[in-house]
């Protein structure tokens, strides 16, 4: 395997020319974006600055996109069985509400 310029791990092709590179959301301008002021409009939203409160399904897929493909929330470790090189794959939420 080699390394990506994100430092994610990537597959070398094999006979399909099939490439794996994770996806990494955590280096991406939206997950940063979210991330860094999350607080600030859950604040705002408590202060009334839209006249009406978050509501709670909106709080949960922010911090859910966050928790989002992050090897941390878990992960399939893989094998190859013909090379034996080894691969994280990093689970998905798997919602698409807001992304």
């Amino acid at each position: 395997m080699a390394t990506s310029g994100e430092g994610a791990r990537v597959a070398r092709p094999g006979a399909g020319g099939f490439v794996y590179s994770r996806r990494r959301p955590e280096l991406g301008t939206l997950h940063r974006v979210v991330r860094e002021n999350l607080r600030t409009l859950y604040a705002a939203a408590q202060d009334g600055f839209a006249g009406a409160a978050l509501p709670p399904f909106v709080r949960q897929e922010l911090e859910g996109y966050l928790d989002c493909g992050l090897l941390l929330h878990g992960f399939a470790h893989l094998e190859c069985e013909d090379c034996h090189e080894h691969l994280l794959v990093a689970f998905s939420c798997r919602s698409r509400s807001f992304w």
